[in-house]
């Protein structure tokens, strides 16, 4: 039995060292610092940068760092109800047939942002909005 579980902890530690294989020492540091118990934690390299997708308690998050391990942005997962009416309205005038799928809070250097993931008759879409309802992507 104890071998059985060695295997398995030597698994999962081999696991999750080759899901950070190339994440900067930077970046891992700041991560564990900024969100010391999240769970479900998975990288991933895009454009250049790395994002780490991950849950906190029951909400989905993810944190996108630089090449060189530097914080570029965090997003939570939000219910819709929690959009500032100027989003709201701006989604719903610009989007009349669209539902909407997810909705995630973005912290960055620049301003609050929410991102929309909606469908939009068989296509899902995405948009980004400003705390203003001015479109940002």
């Amino acid at each position: 039995m104890k071998n059985i579980l060695l295997i398995v902890a030597l698994f999962v530690s081999l696991s999750v060292a080759h899901a950070q294989k190339g994440v900067p020492a930077t970046a891992l540091s700041d991560f564990k610092t900024k969100f010391p118990t999240a769970e479900k934690v998975s990288w991933d390299k895009e454009d250049g940068s790395f994002e780490a997708e991950f849950k906190m308690g029951t909400t989905k998050m993810s944190a996108t760092y630089s090449a060189k391990g530097e914080w570029l942005e965090t997003e939570t997962g939000i219910a819709a109800t929690e959009l500032p009416a100027n989003v709201v309205m701006a989604f719903k005038k610009n989007h009349t047939s669209a539902t909407i799928k997810s909705v995630y809070r973005i912290e960055s250097a620049k301003p609050l942002a929410y991102e929309l993931e909606y469908k939009d008759g068989v296509k899902t879409k995405e948009v980004i909005y400003d705390a203003k309802g001015a479109v940002r992507k």
